[in-house]
Order: structure tokens, then C-alpha cells, then sequence
């Protein structure tokens, strides 16, 4: 049975799942390198390499790759800072793993005003309506409730 070596930063139980439905794979012997958040006994007991990274630090996770690369064929990241914060550039460009995940550039996570205005070039029929407050424009924290109460109301109506 052929073995595949794979990266996973994991962070909750979205990731674990990811984990452990590879390990099961019956076509593969997998071996997991799996980066944590926190220790997670499922991601303990089914990598073969575990270890806790608390900040998800993208160089901390870039040096954890870099030093099982030999072993490694690619990864998945499923937790959303290091995506953000360009881990797959990172890994691809110093470890030379290809990484399963969006670029820095790409990585719509980091803010949702971004994600619902891109929706709306997209897929407008897709995207709910929606109205972005900005603070600056509000002269006290309650004349932005009160904008949004009126807009939400207004929505409720149509």
C-alpha cells in the first residue's frame, strides 16, 4: 500500500474530521503531521507527528513542515488565521509542500464586508441583502443602532 505524508493544521473539530477521515483511507497508508491549536486526543492518537502550536504562528508552522518536508506530500489547513495570515505562500515558497488551501490573496476569510461585496459581482442573486455601517460616520455608538434597527426593519418589510 502506497504511504502519503500529510500536513494538517488543524484548529477544532473541522480539522479533526479532516484528520481522521484521511487516516481512514483504505487505498493509502497515511501518516499525519498534524500541527494543533490545542491538544486534541483524536489528532494525539492518529498522527504520527503531533504537536501543539497555541498561536498558530505561520513561521512556527512553516518550521514544523520544513522539518518532515522528505515525508510530506502536501497539506491541508482548515483554520482560517494561518490561511489569512499566508501560510500556504510560506510553506510553498520555504518547504517547497504544496498546500491545500487559498493563497494569501484569496483568503476571503479575513473579512466579511470583502466576502459579501465580492458575492455581489458574483453571484448577486446568491448574496442577501445587506448594508455595511461605518462607524466614522456615525457621530455615537447609538445613532449606529438606531441606523441599523431602522435598516433591519426596513429589510423585514420588504
Amino acid at each position: 500500500m502506497e504511504r502519503i505524508g500529510i500536513f494538517v493544521v488543524s484548529y477544532g473539530a473541522r480539522c479533526a474530521a479532516i484528520a481522521h477521515t484521511l487516516f481512514k483511507s483504505q487505498n493509502y497508508k497515511i501518516d499525519l503531521y498534524i500541527a494543533d491549536k490545542q491538544r486534541n486526543p483524536l489528532n494525539a492518537q492518529i498522527g504520527k507527528v503531533h504537536q501543539v502550536i497555541p498561536d498558530l504562528d505561520v513561521q512556527k508552522l512553516c518550521q514544523f513542515a520544513n522539518k518532515y518536508r522528505e515525508a510530506i506530500d502536501f497539506g491541508i489547513v482548515g483554520a482560517e488565521g494561518p490561511i489569512i495570515d499566508g501560510l500556504r505562500d510560506l510553506v510553498e515558497k520555504k518547504a517547497m509542500i504544496p498546500i491545500i488551501c487559498p493563497i494569501k490573496d484569496l483568503a476571503i476569510e479575513k473579512s466579511k464586508v470583502e466576502q459579501r461585496q465580492l458575492l455581489s459581482e458574483i453571484i448577486p442573486h446568491a448574496n442577501p441583502p445587506y448594508k455595511i455601517f461605518v462607524p466614522k460616520d456615525y457621530p455615537t455608538k447609538r445613532e449606529i443602532m438606531a441606523a441599523a434597527e431602522k435598516w433591519m426593519l426596513k429589510e423585514e418589510e420588504m
